[in-house]
């Protein structure tokens, strides 16, 4: 299938007949704080955000979707709020396994890296230390088109480094994550079978720790950005999933 240049993810996802409201995390894009700095506390108080503003303007049951690192955090926020009705995660990790956390091809070692950088550096050096956006994402990943994925490298918006103890401490402390196991809202784990951030088996190992209602769809052919690129496929698919978990949510 041919990347699509231009697509609003977001409209076409209003036009399976949801009602959308977009998130930029804490410090990306539109959203406040400092450029990069994300934590899982942080971010689920966004998700808690997003719900709010949700429940208050549509008298609908929630979904979460998410792609990449969103993918991620889209699990977590539907375990951590109770009134997520469904979840649509694009290639998920399990945060307490940080063994099958994705990097750029060549760099599965950053985690391990990473973990070892803050061992031995002192909390306000580690807080400062910067590690760069491209050993967790490539220009190319940000869209197969490759005017897209240029213009979304070049947004003055894009986080360009992150900070390593955030950094660090959303990737590598899983004492303050939930298990996995604690999903409960039906959940889509979707990927790309060429998306060179998603580890072989990866989708597979996360859809056997969940017991909630689950399903596993992959694209052939797709990279990381499948609501961007392949949007005649994911869209429909996300929206059928969401549909009918967040009706029978409504109805149960």
């Amino acid at each position: 299938m041919a990347a699509r240049p231009g697509v609003d993810p977001f409209e076409r996802l209003a036009a399976e007949g949801l009602a959308v409201a977009a998130l930029d995390w804490p410090g990306h894009g539109r959203s406040g704080g400092r450029r990069g700095v994300l934590s899982y506390r942080a971010a689920m108080a966004a998700v808690g955000a997003a719900v709010d503003l949700a429940v208050n303007r549509w008298p609908t049951p929630v979904g979460l979707v998410g792609t990449g690192l969103g993918g991620t955090l889209a699990l977590y926020g539907g375990i951590e709020d109770r009134r997520v009705g469904a979840v649509v995660a694009q290639g998920p990790v399990d945060l307490r396994d940080v063994v099958t956390v994705p990097t750029r091809a060549g760099l599965r070692s950053l985690p391990t890296v990473a973990a070892r950088l803050r061992r031995r550096l002192p909390p306000g050096v580690a807080r400062r230390t910067p590690v760069s956006a491209r050993l967790l994402v490539g220009r190319f990943d940000l869209a197969g088109d490759p005017a897209t994925a240029e213009a979304l490298w070049r947004h003055p918006q894009a986080v360009r480094r992150y900070p390593l103890e955030p950094l660090a401490s959303l990737l590598l402390e899983p004492a303050d994550k939930p298990d996995v196991a604690a999903a409960r809202a039906p959940t889509l784990l979707a990927a790309g079978d060429a998306d060179p951030l998603q580890q072989p088996g990866g989708l597979q190992r996360v859809a056997a720790r969940l017991a909630c209602p689950k399903r596993t769809w992959v694209l052939p052919g797709a990279g990381p950005q499948l609501l961007v690129d392949h949007p005649e496929a994911t869209a429909p698919t996300f929206g059928a999933f969401l549909r009918e978990h967040l009706t029978d949510a409504a109805t149960g």
